[in-house]
């Protein structure tokens, strides 16, 4: 479902992603303060292509693969890297749970708001770490457990109020604890 979603507003999906945009950037200033020279850099979840983007601005001389599970969003995220940089940074459609890359293969991985979408995300992470090479850096950003907690509550008293019996499926982010 969330694949689905994701692909089927990923072209206007940069008209009301303010959050992600602002996140992405701080991400990104985050890592502009390291003391890096990556020759390989890894997006994962990279969306419409932001953070690959502006990683590929900041490092021109590195090699930068980006991947996202929707499709539609790594066909946005190529045609801008098409009108930027001829085709680079490399977008394609790969599922964080099983990275298709070889292990120790990046110097740095970032990623933005995408792991609180993952049911496997211990997997994704041990991905990461396989594809990282060893002393590389891994920047990510996520949504805990009380994001958006307003309209969880919120949701969950108006189902109770309309006669519904139970608790509605809802889905819930990483628990910070669960994720140190």
């Amino acid at each position: 479902k969330i694949k689905e979603s994701f692909s089927s507003h990923a072209t206007s999906y940069d008209q009301a992603a303010h959050l992600q945009e602002r996140v992405g950037r701080d991400l990104v200033g985050q890592v502009k303060t390291l003391d890096v020279s990556p020759d390989r850099i890894l997006d994962i979840g990279t969306g419409t292509g932001h953070i690959a983007l502006a990683c590929k601005g900041l490092f021109p001389g590195a090699a930068v693969q980006a991947c996202d599970i929707a499709y539609g969003m790594v066909a946005v995220a190529k045609a801008k890297g098409d009108n930027l940089f001829c085709g680079s940074p490399d977008f394609i459609g790969a599922d964080a749970d099983y990275l298709p890359y070889q292990a120790g293969a990046f110097d740095l991985v970032v990623s933005s708001l995408a792991y609180q979408w993952l049911a496997a995300w211990r997997c994704a992470f041990r991905e990461v770490k396989r594809v990282l090479k060893a002393g590389g850096v891994f920047y990510f950003t996520t949504l805990g457990s009380r994001t958006l907690f307003e309209l969880r509550d919120s949701y969950t008293s108006s189902f109770r109020e309309l006669g519904n019996g139970g608790t509605p499926h809802l889905h819930t982010f990483i628990e910070r604890d669960s994720l140190q």
